[in-house]
């Protein structure tokens, strides 16, 4: 692949997403739309973008990780023993 190519190939994908993400997209509508025809009376209808998985979340940072543990301590120690 040439430098010509790659530049051109990025700037495609600057603009339109991968086939992987549209396919996410695409069912996701879908699916929207079956979930929201079948919900129950009264209940708030569910936007596309809620059923998309978050494959880029960044993973827990070690600060987040020991505030959890911290907090298992803590109620291992208000009571009597057994995380839940």
């Amino acid at each position: 692949m040439s430098e010509q190519e790659f530049r051109e190939y990025a700037a495609h994908l600057a603009f339109e997403p991968p086939a992987g993400e549209r396919v996410e997209w695409w069912l996701s509508q879908i699916l929207a739309v079956l979930v929201n025809t079948n919900r129950a009376k009264g209940k708030e209808p569910v936007k596309p973008a809620d059923l998309i998985p978050d494959r880029w979340a960044l993973p827990e940072s070690r600060a987040e990780k020991l505030k959890k543990f911290k907090n298992q301590l803590i109620g291992l120690a208000a009571f009597g023993g057994k995380a839940k």
